[in-house]
Parts: structure tokens; sequence; C-alpha cells
């Protein structure tokens, strides 16, 4: 049975990133998404600007690329599918 992260504070579920067990990961990233789309321009930006202080160097390029997707409020269903299309398109 998955967690229930609802009840959970941003910095609670912030702290648990890249540590959820796997059989809680889509209860947690479908937590995170909801909360990410209910926030202002304001809000998101101020949240992309506290994770980003956080994330090291090797972590800044992919970093970069998920803040892009959310400033456009995208999911990561629509990350995935536009990575995937991307790919289609680039010459091997």
């Amino acid at each position: 049975m998955a967690s229930d992260f609802s009840k959970m504070t941003m910095e609670q579920l912030n702290a648990m990133r890249g540590s959820v067990n796997t059989e809680d990961r889509e209860a947690y990233r479908t937590e995170m998404q909801k909360r990410i789309a209910a926030m202002t321009d304001e809000q998101r930006a101020a949240y992309i600007k506290k994770r980003n202080q956080n994330v090291d160097r090797f972590d800044r390029q992919r970093v970069s690329k998920q803040n892009s997707y959310l400033e456009h409020g995208m999911t990561q269903q629509m990350m995935i599918k536009q990575s995937i299309a991307k790919e289609q398109k680039e010459p091997q």
C-alpha cells in the first residue's frame, strides 16, 4: 500500500526527494505534481529557485531541463512524451 503524502508539507516532501521507496514513487510523484500545478507563477519560481540551491553541479543540467518544464506547467508525462519525440527526430 502506497504512503499518503497529502498530509506532508512541501519541506517534508522535498527532504524525501531521491529516497522514496519504489512502491511509493507513483503516489509521491502524483502529490508533487498536484502541488506544483496548484502553485502561482511566483510560488513556482520561488520553489524552483530554492530547489536549485540544493542541487550539486553534476545534476544541474537535468534539473535545468525539469525546471523548464515546471515553468511551463508541464507534468511528468508531458516531459516524457516531449523527450521521446525529440529523441525520435534526432538522427542517430
